[in-house]
């Protein structure tokens, strides 16, 4: 059923279907020991208004919610900014308490693209070609999110368009595959040691 709740009142029923269809979902990914490799993101394409309508519901808002599940999350947490006040004089309230976002959208897939082996900034603008509207330091990374997570919160201040770890004003060779097990010196490039030997490297586990 639908899920736009204008005038309805089913949405706690609505939510025990969603629930027991994502135990048995993880149930099995448990099962086949690929709990910890999954991710799933559940939102929506618009939030809902603080006020009630007329006929007991809510309209079409702004600022909303979303939740992540998965067996390598950081889970229990909270990330974004919670609104001080849910009234008029709240800076982000408008018209019948639609909510102007302060965590652009483009936050938990710039974490989640990371987790999933996509590190470079100039790679990450390809993928979420808005992300560079909200500034770097807006968006989440792996770290915050996953367990296993290798690009800490702290690199926002700088770009590291490769992806191998050193930021751009100090990295002599631009281009490092960092997708590959290779290891690089402070300047960015390949360890004299470490360059291929002919052998097909191995990628960089990201789950």
């Amino acid at each position: 059923g639908s899920y736009d709740m204008h005038g309805e009142d089913t949405l706690s029923e609505m939510f025990q279907e969603v629930n027991t269809s994502l135990g048995n979902f993880k149930d099995e990914m448990i099962r086949q020991n690929l709990w910890e490799s999954v991710v799933i993101i559940m939102g929506s394409d618009f939030g809902r208004t603080i006020t009630p309508n007329s006929h007991g519901g809510t309209d079409h808002a702004w600022g909303g919610n979303y939740f992540m599940i998965g067996g390598s999350l950081k889970g229990g947490k909270i990330l974004g900014e919670y609104p001080e006040r849910l009234s008029e004089a709240s800076d982000i309230w408008t018209a019948r308490g639609r909510l102007i976002p302060t965590t652009p959208w483009d936050s938990v897939w710039n974490g989640v693209a990371n987790w999933m082996g996509v590190r470079g900034d100039d790679e990450l603008d390809f993928v979420l070609p808005n992300r560079d509207n909200f500034g770097k330091c807006a968006m989440f990374t792996d770290d915050q999110l996953f367990q296993n997570g290798q690009v800490s919160a702290s690199d926002c201040l700088v770009r590291d368009s490769d992806g191998d770890g050193v930021p751009d004003g100090q990295d002599v060779c631009p281009d490092t595959p960092y997708w590959l097990s290779v290891g690089v010196d402070l300047s960015g490039c390949l360890h004299p040691t470490l360059q291929p030997t002919g052998a097909t490297p191995s990628p960089v586990t990201t789950a």
